[in-house]
């Protein structure tokens, strides 16, 4: 379930990809009866899951209340359910004394892995989309520049947000589709059965869409001629050295079986 309080939008935790439903079920369910989550140990103490299921709850940022970044948490949880199955555990009988964890000085995180995350586990980012552009052009044409440029052909970059199929009367395949600009305002687009064909639609993500400004009864719109999906920049937690990264997860496995 997705709410909306004033300006700010509390996404379910329905929309992270591979969490477990009985896992959802149980969170909500405890949290009704106890109370809100105190850190992440109290967390583990009251809902039995595996590391897997942690691991995607932190990705996702549910554990930002407690102000630590998500690389001290994967340590945390680590050390809290190391020796878990992947299958949710069952719940402890008793409260069992959890021994004590020294994190080591970790790097903060790059400013874009949360984007990366969330790309990975919502299917979007939160951020703006265009900050991950890999080849950023140096003037973003906008939506509120269509009026001053009718009739003409215009190259602008749109996040792809819907698409409609449908049929000409000769039954061609075409398409409409809805981009946001850069801006944050809708862009809406048509693609003949040519440019459909030519210029497919290749998921979600940004493209360079180049076309000629229309109006009809006030509204405005593009016909398609050409459309690129852009490459967003490299993950940066996978442009390290590939040495570098298996020590330190070598590291991370060695401090957790002593």
């Amino acid at each position: 379930m997705t709410k909306i309080y004033g300006k700010k939008i509390y996404l379910g935790l329905a929309f992270i990809k591979d969490l477990d439903q009985r896992t959802i079920e149980q969170i909500l369910r405890t949290r009704k009866t106890y109370g809100a989550y105190r850190s992440l140990t109290d967390f583990v103490k009251k809902i039995p899951l595996s590391l897997d299921q942690a691991s995607l709850l932190i990705k996702a940022g549910v554990f930002g209340f407690t102000k630590k970044n998500k690389k001290e948490l994967l340590w945390e949880a680590h050390f809290l359910l190391a020796n878990a199955k992947k299958a949710s555990p069952m719940p402890k009988l008793f409260e069992v004394e959890t021994k004590h964890l020294t994190i080591p000085n970790i790097s903060p995180p790059h400013p874009l892995e949360t984007a990366f995350d969330e790309m990975e586990l919502l299917g979007f980012p939160l951020c703006n989309p265009f900050d991950l552009l890999k080849n950023r052009p140096s003037h973003f044409f906008r939506v509120i520049d269509f009026p001053n440029n009718l009739n003409k052909s215009i190259i602008i970059y749109g996040y792809l947000v819907a698409i409609k199929n449908t049929r000409t009367s000769k039954n061609d395949r075409m398409n409409f589709g809805t981009f946001l600009d850069v801006s944050g305002q809708f862009i809406d687009t048509v693609h003949f059965p040519q440019s459909s064909r030519q210029w497919p639609f290749r998921g979600r993500g940004i493209y360079a869409i180049t076309g000629k400004v229309v109006e009809e009864f006030g509204f405005y719109s593009l016909e398609v001629t050409e459309m690129i999906k852009e490459p967003f920049i490299d993950d940066p937690r996978y442009s390290e050295d590939n040495g570098k990264l298996a020590i330190r997860r070598k590291t991370m496995r060695q401090t957790f079986e002593e």
